[in-house]
């Protein structure tokens, strides 16, 4: 018999479906960049300002010619964002399109974000958000999970959770990237219970966690401390338990758990 994650962890005597749940509701309070702080002001062109490959170099020459290509033929260059070095220069790029006289869409800003994501660079992140917005771009699920994983990268699990709800306040459904991002961002803070409870509700949802669910939640364990030893132990049996191989990852997490315990 295959046990639910609630149902399995309560025969350890935890019960973590209520654990830390008004935290798990409880959003931050920051507010997002301004454009202006959101996209940076270059002061020379892209082919100078940019540490960039000569190939791009050529591409960036053909922007002036945006403002007269068809919207699906300026997707090609949500790749040149998402193959900057850096989240300043896929900004920078950005602000390229947007200067030719072209309006970014929906996968341009989405490149951005995750470049964003990467550095751990939240605030610019929920920058670019925001200005997507004011343009009349309306989020889509795989933009709010970029902005949760931003935030998970730095620091700020208030506000992943944040906006986590959000997404739905939105009238879009979040996936099992959504809850695995803000898993892991409850888990970098050391917030285990949260973490858990988001694990228990994903489910609970008609979720079906995958690995990095079930890692994400073993980490959450260890950082936790020696009190989530059985929880890390009965989530990494239940992963076994589904067919689902622990890799090096969940391994690490587990032993460092029963060390800890």
């Amino acid at each position: 018999m295959t046990l639910r994650p609630s149902m399995m962890l309560r025969l350890t005597g935890i019960r973590i479906a209520s654990l830390g749940h008004s935290r798990a509701f409880r959003g931050g309070t920051s507010s997002p960049s301004s454009l202006l702080s959101a996209f940076p002001t270059p002061n020379t062109t892209p082919s100078t300002s940019l540490n960039i490959r000569p190939v791009e170099v050529l591409q960036l020459r053909s922007f002036a010619s945006l403002r007269k290509m068809p919207k699906k033929k300026a997707l090609p260059y949500t790749m040149l964002i998402k193959d900057a070095r850096s989240w300043k220069d896929s900004i920078a790029i950005l602000n390229d399109i947007v200067r030719s006289g072209f309006n970014p869409d929906v996968y341009h800003y989405s490149a951005a974000i995750s470049k964003c994501a990467k550095e751990g660079k939240w605030r610019k992140a929920l920058g670019l958000k925001k200005t997507m917005v004011g343009q009349g771009v309306k989020p889509n699920v795989v933009v709010y999970n970029a902005v949760i994983d931003a935030c998970a990268n730095g620091g700020n699990s208030d506000m992943a959770i944040k906006l986590l709800r959000e997404i739905e306040e939105q009238g879009l459904k979040p996936n099992v990237r959504s809850f695995n991002t803000a898993i892991s961002a409850c888990g970098k803070s050391a917030r285990t219970d949260d973490a858990l409870s988001l694990f228990v509700e994903m489910e609970e949802r008609g979720i079906e966690p995958n690995k990095v669910s079930f890692c994400a939640a073993i980490s959450a364990c260890e950082k936790g401390g020696g009190g989530y030893t059985d929880t890390a132990l009965a989530i990494f049996d239940e992963m076994k338990n589904r067919g689902i191989a622990p890799d090096e990852i969940a391994y690490s997490a587990a032993i460092s758990a029963c060390e800890k315990g």
